[in-house]
């Protein structure tokens, strides 16, 4: 639609350039997307969020016990199984605030399971959808990235 804006913007002057774009042969137009596209994509987008919320959680405790000298190995698998053990051992010299970096570890696997339930429902969405469960069949594409183009390109038979 910019070509077509012929000065200052405004709105009749932008009405003027929707109106003349859309008379062009040349012209592309987005389809309107369906409620269930925009809903899948709302749980794709908020699954991202949690899952970055996750990572700067892990970071964050890492952190904290790396300042007071306790390593913790890379790797979210592993972080969950070595933090524990960390905050109970004696030997270190974590202070007596770090029962906070408990709490947090307590906050992390509601995380975890919030993220396990979004994850299951756009799963369930994949099962549901013939257009996801052909994408499937693709090597490398799974319910996510099957799902993620659903809601992207469209072709929603069901709700999301």
């Amino acid at each position: 639609m910019k070509p077509y804006v012929k000065s200052n913007k405004n709105d009749i002057i932008d009405a003027g350039a929707i109106a003349e774009a859309a008379m062009r042969p040349t012209t592309r137009f987005v389809a309107v997307r369906e409620e269930n596209q925009v809903g899948l994509q709302a749980l794709h987008r908020i699954r991202d969020r949690m899952v970055g919320s996750r990572t700067r959680l892990i970071n964050q405790m890492r952190a904290f016990c790396l300042e007071y000298g306790v390593r913790l190995r890379q790797g979210a698998g592993i972080f969950k199984l070595e933090l524990p053990r960390a905050l109970n051992d004696q030997g270190n010299d974590l202070s007596p605030v770090m029962h906070l970096v408990g709490d947090l570890f307590a906050d992390l696997r509601r995380l975890k399971e919030r993220i396990r339930e979004v994850t299951e429902e756009i799963e369930a969405v994949a099962d549901r959808e013939d257009v996801t469960r052909r994408l499937m069949t693709i090597p490398g594409i799974g319910a996510l990235g099957a799902t993620a183009l659903l809601a992207a390109i469209g072709m929603c038979a069901g709700s999301a």
